[in-house]
């Protein structure tokens, strides 16, 4: 396992923890894909056949392929401070300011937080924790759930999740 100071850099710019991020490198969606994949995959035989279905059941398989492959494009292959994950507002302002979580920031939330708020109203408790704690202690908070199979973008724990 890595070391809290290596796992820093897995801190995001908007509170986020890469390491509990359900897609970074496809930690947990890539293996409930396989899985999901291996089961309706024995049902090839005979629901295209005998059921009325309104998709091409091959396409749905091939879906389920491209999500386990965790090299596929679906999946961020370096943290979001490296450059990965959707465009936002939020990186080059804290950049600009020269913080490593916007957090830090007196006028936080912002303009620019604003979307992720109404997405994730749970970040304004994570910002508490983080001013309490500070850095290390609320990192090893993320690090601690994320061990366990947590996903940031469901808010549920998965069993088979990368450790």
């Amino acid at each position: 396992m890595e070391s809290i100071e290596e796992q820093r850099r897995l801190i995001t710019y908007c509170g986020g923890f890469c390491g509990s991020c359900g897609g970074y490198k496809g930690r947990i969606t890539a293996m409930v894909a396989k899985d999901l994949r291996e089961i309706v995959a024995s049902y090839a035989e005979w629901v295209p056949q005998y059921e009325k279905i309104d998709f091409n059941f091959d396409d749905f398989l091939r879906g389920l392929e491209y999500f386990a492959d965790e090299k596929s494009g679906a999946y961020c292959k370096v943290p979001c401070k490296d450059g990965a994950g959707a465009p936002c507002k939020v990186r080059p302002c804290a950049q600009e300011h020269g913080f490593e979580i916007c957090y830090e920031c007196k006028e936080f939330p912002c303009e620019h937080f604003s979307w992720l708020l109404e997405r994730y109203p749970e970040k304004l408790e994570d910002c508490k924790r983080y001013r309490k704690l500070g850095l290390k202690a609320w990192l090893q908070f993320h690090i601690e759930r994320a061990s366990k199979g947590y996903a940031s973008f469901t808010k549920k724990y998965y069993s088979k999740a990368h450790k």
